[in-house]
């Protein structure tokens, strides 16, 4: 069976991209990083990059970044993770705006 491709709208990242900075205003740096992950999960999936998973997806958008961009994702995504699953992990204002730039850098390669 084949799979349903999706389209990306581009607005719906830019209004949520808009939350995104407006939570970091607020210093919720937790969220900023768990909302701009999904953006960039929505992204990948509604760019039609082949995976059942972020993971996967990630890989097979690999030729669409830079490498620097690239590995900046996974630096992103372990940011991520540790903010899901370490219940002592403490998030500051300096991660919070790592992981958004490094998302924003790679939605600007992929001209979203």
């Amino acid at each position: 069976k084949k799979a349903e491709l999706k389209k990306l709208d581009k607005e719906k990242v830019k209004k949520r991209w808009t939350i995104v900075e407006d939570l970091y205003k607020k210093s919720d740096f937790r969220a900023v990083i768990i909302e701009a992950d999904k953006i960039m999960e929505y992204t990948l999936e509604h760019l039609n990059f082949e995976g059942n998973n972020y993971a996967e997806r990630l890989k097979s958008a690999q030729h669409r970044f830079s490498k620097s961009v690239f590995d900046s994702l996974w630096e992103a995504r372990r940011s991520r993770n540790r903010v899901i699953h370490e219940m002592e992990h403490e998030i500051n204002s300096f991660e919070a705006k790592s992981v958004k730039d490094k998302i924003k850098r790679a939605l600007k390669e992929l001209n979203v």
